[in-house]
């Protein structure tokens, strides 16, 4: 037994001369280097990377199917000392899938099945390059634009129908104005005027951007006679450049119901305002030099056509049909190229190890997934020192938690980037809110309504279509960065919690194929319901409150005759202080309910082995026996194809196999097992 394990050290420690070609291709001078730079996908790699799918995408599935690789593609990574990572969408282990084909071309003949199978992997990698532009676009391809109407204000009777034209005393006969109030007296007479309490008149009246009402007038019994109407002003579209210029109430969107002299925003004097309605003295001021006012009993109100309409940019929607087009033949062509069925999840591990053990795995069957990366990743006599990979060692029985599942580094680029995320979007509420002169009225305002003060507005701020759709989507990724942060985590715990079950009970393998006999269907969403449905709704939730934290606006400006106004069009972001506020509690709950999560206990002692191909191949060999000499080759030839026996189909456990000898041996089988004693070694 001694002679096999020094022999295996020995060719853990001096690698084949494969290495050396494989580090003279990639330019490397050592093989410590090469697994520096190389493929190795440690599952605590601050630099991985991420395929940013959005969560409802239509790809998704078939995407982290196509991630996955065979394995023979497994085993010849384990001739170099290598692994890869199942069940999480990780670009770094796509990087390196097609370089397999390279470097076996480079040692072997390869068949021609198997340089299709890597060819097809080469393909992954432009995947993730195509979803962020084509995510990045779809939230504004179509878009709306609402139209907004400025308006003429008169004074005078209520019963401007009613009175007969030739006794009429109309404002002066300006084309604009007498337009309008001719259009006020044909409603009138035909009834269709809406009558509006002043509380109602304010209300409707109070807002940015006026989409109801058009024309208005304000019945006082102030006029000289009863048959006399006067001309107050008119409200122009609201446009953010002239508010930002001029001071207020210069171009505040309803400035004519503050007095001259207001120095601020309107929005500020509304409460004047209700308080005298409520003792019943609502007053709006003259606009004549004079001063003074006019105290309003009611108002009666045109009602005008709305124009709002549903657009798209033809620019952003040929750049999502060409990332659809390409990213589908990508896809396509991986689905009907494969020559090899691809390992999903780590049922599809376990069963294919099982089927065919790794020879190049043996002896490592307590091995973890923090000492797999330090000896495979970061190879070095001091890490083979540290954690030999052959050598008998005692079973720890102690129950870790499912954080452990994920390294340090890990945990630390994940928190990092979430408290960043988090402490940006405080910053920039708080800075937003420092902007605005209305204090707690933007607090009463719906989710998304767009308010003047929360418009952005700027001289060098841009009011073209591109340029405002990357400003208002920049969020959006964000949280898709976030988001396949966030589920990565979950996922690396939900498997290794999966895993550590399987050393309490016996139990069916769950596949991603077909399942047979005692085997189990994989879930749907690559996560146990209980946990998959709460994270597809908070997501889309979180979705939905940074849509409505910074979005577009886009405005269509029309003249009180419903003429348009072109000049007056602005397109622009604004934001809602409520939507963000909800965004970061909701946003923090999520990411305190993972923590929470990583701080429950596995159910067993079992090693925990993330997802790693390598590390699920130490502990599938079934019929190894540490203690019988020549293991390097009577094994091979034992345990390659287990062909008359299927265990893959049956009730699976870990633990102690039974061997005869001092050193003992655990394993995933179908037979017995016993708990792993923490008084003797095992190999």
């Amino acid at each position: 037994m001694q002679a096999a394990v020094e022999k295996l050290k020995a060719e853990r420690a001096n690698p084949p001369p494969s290495e050396e070609c494989f580090c003279y291709i990639w330019g490397t001078s050592t093989w410590a280097q090469l697994l520096k730079t190389s493929a190795f996908a440690e599952d605590g790699d601050s630099e991985q990377e991420y395929d940013f799918d959005t969560l409802y995408d239509d790809y998704g599935s078939c995407s982290e199917g196509s991630l996955a690789s065979g394995q023979e593609a497994h085993n010849k990574l384990c001739r170099r000392r290598m692994g890869y990572y199942h069940g999480v969408i990780r670009l770094r282990d796509v990087k390196w899938l097609g370089d397999v084909r390279m470097i076996s071309h480079y040692e072997e003949n390869i068949r021609s099945e198997d340089r299709e199978d890597t060819e097809t992997h080469e393909l992954l990698t432009p995947i993730g390059h195509v979803d962020p532009g084509r995510n990045y676009k779809y939230n504004s391809t179509i878009f709306s634009t609402t139209s907004v109407t400025a308006y003429h204000i008169f004074l005078g009777n209520g019963d401007l129908g009613k009175i007969p034209s030739p006794e009429l005393e109309a404002p002066r006969r300006d084309k604009d104005k007498w337009s309008s109030f001719n259009g006020l007296l044909s409603s009138a007479k035909n009834e269709s005027l809406h009558h509006l309490g002043p509380k109602e008149c304010v209300d409707n009246y109070a807002q940015t951007f006026q989409t109801t009402y058009g024309d208005l007038l304000l019945v006082t019994e102030q006029v000289s006679t009863n048959t006399s109407y006067v001309y107050l002003t008119m409200q122009g579209v609201f446009n953010p450049q002239r508010y930002l210029d001029l001071e207020p109430p210069g171009a505040d969107p309803y400035g004519w119901l503050c007095p001259n002299d207001w120095g601020d925003d309107c929005e500020v004097y509304l409460p004047t305002i209700q308080s005298q309605i409520k003792e019943g003295n609502w007053t709006v001021p003259s606009t004549s030099s004079s001063g003074g006012g006019w105290k309003v009993d009611y108002c009666l109100a045109e009602k005008v056509r709305q124009f709002c309409k549903l657009q798209y940019s033809f620019p952003l929607t040929m750049v999502v049909i060409t990332f659809n087009l390409v990213k589908s033949a990508i896809l396509c062509y991986m689905w009907f190229g494969m020559r090899e069925a691809p390992i999903l999840t780590i049922g599809d591990a376990i069963t294919s190890f099982l089927r065919r053990p790794d020879p190049h795995t043996k002896g490592g069957c307590l091995l973890l997934n923090r000492e797999a990366e330090s000896v495979l990743f970061r190879y070095s006599p001091a890490s083979i020192k540290k954690y030999p990979l052959h050598e008998p060692r005692k079973y720890v029985g102690k129950r870790r938690r499912w954080g452990s599942a994920v390294s340090t580094r890990r945990w630390v680029f994940s928190i990092s980037f979430w408290l960043i995320a988090i402490l940006a979007c405080i910053l920039l509420l708080v800075y937003g809110i420092s902007q605005i002169k209305t204090g707690s009225a933007v607090w009463r305002a719906t989710l998304g309504e767009v308010n003047a003060s929360t418009l952005i507005k700027g001289d060098h701020w841009p009011g073209t279509l591109i340029p405002i759709v990357i400003i208002a989507n920049i969020p959006q990724l964000i949280f898709s960065f976030l988001y396949f942060a966030f589920n990565s985590l979950l996922t690396a715990m939900n498997i290794a919690a999966e895993w550590s079950r399987f050393a309490v009970n016996r139990k069916g393998l769950r596949i991603s194929g077909s399942p047979s006999l005692s085997q189990r269907s994989n879930y749907f969403l690559s996560l146990p319901y209980r946990y998959a449905l709460p994270l597809m709704g908070v997501s889309a939730l979180l979705h939905w409150l940074i849509s409505r934290s910074l979005y577009m606006v886009g405005i269509d400006a029309y003249g009180p005759s419903m003429e348009r106004q072109p000049d007056n069009d602005f397109l622009t972001c604004g934001y809602s202080p409520v939507a963000i506020v909800s965004s970061i509690a909701v946003g923090s709950v999520m990411f305190f309910c993972l923590v929470g999560l990583s701080f429950r206990l596995f159910e067993s002692g079992m090693p925990v082995v993330g997802s790693c191909s390598f590390t699920i191949a130490t502990a599938c060999h079934p019929t190894f026996d540490p203690n019988r000499q020549g293991n390097g080759e009577v094994d091979v030839a034992m345990e390659w194809e287990n062909e008359d026996e299927d265990m893959a189909l049956l009730p699976v456990q870990w633990g102690s196999v039974p061997v005869v000898g001092p050193v003992g041996h655990c394993s995933f089988t179908s037979g017995d097992v016993e708990e792993p004693s923490g008084e003797q070694k095992y190999l």
